[in-house]
């Protein structure tokens, strides 16, 4: 599987909104680095309609998960991705 067939599968991972900013290069003649950025998805639970006022304050999945999730994935699809780094922020 390549590059674009993995980051593809990433609209599939609870708690990624989106991503941006995928950037992979080879680290030596058997391994890959890469970057990538993800945006996360509000959780179910951050509007409270019976709050005092209402207020929507907004949470995220647990972001440790999500981190996770994305680094097993891009792992185990690109050949040879042996370091990642992975910027996240709210949606």
């Amino acid at each position: 599987m390549g590059v674009r067939e993995a980051l593809h599968e990433l609209s599939n991972v609870e708690g990624v909104a989106s991503y941006s900013e995928a950037r992979f290069w080879p680290k030596d003649s058997s391994s890959v680095v890469g970057s990538i950025h993800v945006r996360l998805t509000p959780s179910a639970s951050s509007y409270d309609p019976t709050g005092p006022h209402s207020v929507k304050k907004t949470s995220y999945t647990n972001v440790d998960r999500v981190i996770d999730r994305v680094d097993r994935l891009l792992k185990s699809k690109i050949p040879g991705l042996d370091d990642l780094s992975i910027q996240v922020e709210g949606s």
